[in-house]
């Protein structure tokens, strides 16, 4: 049974500076240093949508096949039925699935839009502002209220509960209806209020250090230097992951340590497939059945008048 490696001798790692002010914050943003915390889930824009998904339907064998034989029909010298009994229903096919891909595009750019301007509470200079899902930027301390999803994945910092817990649910990444319990590093007592609000002054100069975005969604390895604790290491029971949601706790506060394609959440996300309208066997089908529809309004067209000149002619005697 193999040994799993410890943070010490891990070489890669992320260095985290806290930011308390909004200063701080703005050159955050303006180094870019990590990855932007919005999503983008689509897959084509307006001026690539046409060509990416006829390259991406023509990769099937099925549409490639009849696309050649179509093209092979354009020659008189190879066949002698029509080139429309093949292409009309490969273009039928082709326009169907078209369709049915632009509306699972514009589905998914209304779900990003939608999940881009949610808002969450952002601690910076001892007041709480709230900015958008899409603005939030690593070092920054949230505050994630009760019945909301976490925006990004966080360091636990503090809660409301004495005993400085919280309960995270994690249906949506696991599947499992039970809470997991999280653990913070500060009580509410260590933390200092000042006219309702918390004073960020324990939190200035606070640096994570942890492991590189990776898709282990139990695993977390760092360390984080507190005021008046020293260093401490974080494990995974400190971590409150995108896409959970926080339950039976009034609040909490997270240092975001990873942001949009960075978090466990994005980075354990399969790809999603360019859609068709249905299963290659049901298209096939689909082909054929119009094809033989074809096939035979041409050969009844071909055949009809030889037809009907042998009725008469038998007629006659």
């Amino acid at each position: 049974m193999g040994l799993q490696p410890s943070y010490k001798t891990h070489r890669m790692q992320r260095v985290i500076r806290v930011h308390v002010t909004e200063s701080a914050r703005a050159s955050a943003i303006q180094t870019k240093q990590f990855c932007s915390n919005e999503i983008i889930t689509t897959k084509y824009n307006f001026y690539n949508f046409i060509p990416r998904n006829l390259m991406q339907q023509f990769h099937r064998p099925a549409n490639l096949y009849f696309l050649v034989i179509s093209a092979l029909q354009c020659t008189s010298e190879l066949t002698t039925s029509n080139w429309g009994t093949t292409l009309i229903p490969l273009l039928f096919v082709l326009v169907l699935n078209g369709l049915k891909e632009a509306y699972d595009e514009q589905r998914r750019r209304t779900s990003d839009q939608k999940t881009n301007k949610q808002e969450v509470e952002v601690l910076t200079d001892d007041k709480i502002v709230c900015i958008k899902w899409k603005d939030v930027v690593v070092g920054d301390i949230l505050k994630v209220n009760a019945g909301e999803e976490f925006p990004a994945d966080l360091v636990f910092i503090s809660s409301s509960d004495p005993q400085g817990l919280a309960y995270v649910e994690t249906a949506n990444l696991d599947g499992e209806s039970s809470l997991k319990i999280r653990r913070s590093f500060y009580k509410m007592g260590r933390m200092v209020f000042q006219g309702g609000w918390v004073s960020l002054s324990i939190l200035a100069g606070m640096v994570l250090k942890c492991d590189k975005p990776n898709m282990q969604m139990l695993h977390f390895h760092g360390s984080i230097n507190l005021q008046g604790e020293g260093k401490q290491d974080m494990e995974g029971t400190h971590i409150l992951l995108r896409g959970t949601t926080l339950r039976h706790t009034e609040w909490i506060l997270g240092a975001v340590v990873f942001t949009g394609s960075d978090t466990k959440l994005m980075r354990n996300m399969i790809p999603g497939s360019h859609k068709v309208l249905t299963s290659l066997s049901l298209s096939l089908a689909l082909l054929f059945l119009l094809s033989f529809f074809l096939s035979c309004l041409q050969t009844l067209h071909t055949h009809l008048p030889l037809l009907t000149s042998f009725a008469v002619a038998t007629s006659m005697y």
